[in-house]
């Protein structure tokens, strides 16, 4: 509902957050992971009600491998 300023900070904060967890429970390698926030920029419903914001509030993890 705020800023996209603000809500961009918040996103990548959120984002941060999870990059954490992941180094710190799980031991997986800072260096292989990204921690991008996106804002508003891609929601996956419309924000127009609580229940739709609350599923644009989430993470995705995408594997990039670099097979040859």
């Amino acid at each position: 509902i705020g800023s996209n300023e603000y809500n961009l900070k918040l996103s990548q904060k959120r984002a941060e957050a999870v990059k954490n967890v992941l180094i710190n429970k799980f031991g997986i390698d800072p260096n292989r992971i990204i921690a991008k926030g996106y804002g508003k920029s891609y929601p996956l419903v419309p924000n127009t009600t609580d229940t739709n914001r609350a599923l644009n509030r989430r993470v995705e993890i995408v594997n990039i491998t670099n097979k040859n």
